[in-house]
């Protein structure tokens, strides 16, 4: 995710800051499906300097934009745009389980060659 981070800033101790708190995170660019129920942060690339925002739990989404609900008792739902925003995902159960499938596959195969 790093080179995500540099087309975003030369700054680097943002991009220290940033790989430190997404850790867990997948970036989520305008061909990926993001996961609804599962949280996710984003960088509002309008700003400067750039800040990594809290997030919320995706709702909905669609090819221009997503929508997060947060908070309770009260809470709270806004929808950003895709394409002004750089979305980190967390992984999911699913999708570290598949990483660690293809990660033991992988060895498997790396050890009977």
């Amino acid at each position: 995710m790093e080179s995500v981070f540099r087309t975003i800033t030369r700054n680097e101790d943002l991009i220290q800051q940033w790989s430190e708190k997404l850790n867990g995170y997948s970036y989520i660019d305008e061909d990926d499906e993001p996961e609804i129920g599962i949280y996710s942060r984003y960088i509002d690339l309008r700003e400067y300097p750039p800040k990594l925002k809290n997030g919320g739990i995706i709702v909905d989404y669609d090819d221009v934009s997503v929508t997060y609900k947060i908070g309770w008792p009260r809470p709270r739902v806004w929808t950003i745009q895709r394409d002004l925003n750089a979305i980190f995902q967390k992984q999911s159960f699913r999708v570290n389980l598949l990483k660690l499938a293809q990660e033991t596959v992988a060895e498997k195969l790396g050890n009977t060659e």
